[in-house]
């Protein structure tokens, strides 16, 4: 990986990677706590199909994409996450639940995609 013509741009990168990282660090076990108690409200769910299914999923579109996508798809899980975080200030009851299981199961899909992609991007998959 080569230094971009624009210096200041490569130095903005890392900060902004650690404080995404530290707000989710912050946020991650309280969002996926509430995750599973609306999963285990909502009549006929199970918790292994509520993680697996998004996981399984942005690996099988992930797998036809190409590597350099991987920093938009981290950045839709970002948002997907914050989406989340802002339903969670609403009432998690009724419609707000599963909007909140929508949200959450997009970014974790989100996520897996940007990983795998990355790691496609890299050299480090055999894809």
């Amino acid at each position: 990986m080569t230094i971009p013509g624009n210096k200041e741009e490569f130095l903005v990168w890392p900060p902004m990677g650690i404080g995404i990282a530290a707000f989710v660090g912050v946020t991650f076990m309280d969002a996926f706590a509430t995750y599973n108690l609306t999963i285990q409200n909502i009549e006929g769910s199970s918790v292994i199909a509520a993680y697996l299914f998004p996981i399984a999923m942005g690996i099988g579109i992930a797998f036809r994409l190409a590597g350099k996508y991987w920093l938009g798809f981290g950045w839709l899980a970002f948002l997907a996450y914050i989406s989340e975080l802002l339903i969670k200030l609403f009432s998690i009851s009724g419609v707000m639940g599963n909007v909140y299981t929508l949200f959450i199961s997009c970014a974790l899909m989100f996520a897996t995609q940007s990983i795998y992609l990355y790691f496609k991007r890299f050299g480090i998959s055999s894809n």
